[in-house]
């Protein structure tokens, strides 16, 4: 870890907000787009001063991207409305959705 690279699409500590997190290493190295990730909606870096940028270092504290829109998913909002965590992969294109119990399709 990170060379394989780590996608978390629930990371949340200390009671901060939750985060979808892309993770990568000096082998892999990947700087999102900035244009591509907020072309259709807003979704503004959260790890301060990342730049879209994934290469992970705690050591030298690099923290990976974590690209999220404003949302109030702490774990204490979670455990109060459970729902569904899924992700979405094709080659051009990740997608993590949360959808809320009360919200399932039939």
């Amino acid at each position: 870890w990170p060379n394989g690279g780590e996608l978390d699409i629930i990371e949340s500590a200390n009671g901060w907000k939750n985060k979808v997190s892309f993770h990568m290493g000096n082998e892999t190295p990947c700087v999102l787009d900035d244009a591509e990730v907020n072309k259709c909606s807003k979704f503004p870096e959260t790890n301060n001063g990342m730049n879209y940028n994934s290469l992970t270092d705690y050591h030298t504290g690099r923290l990976g991207t974590a690209p999220n829109a404003d949302l109030d998913l702490t774990g204490d909002y979670l455990a109060k409305r459970p729902g569904v965590m899924a992700a979405e992969f094709t080659g051009d294109f990740v997608k993590v959705f949360y959808i809320p119990d009360d919200e399932m399709p039939e």
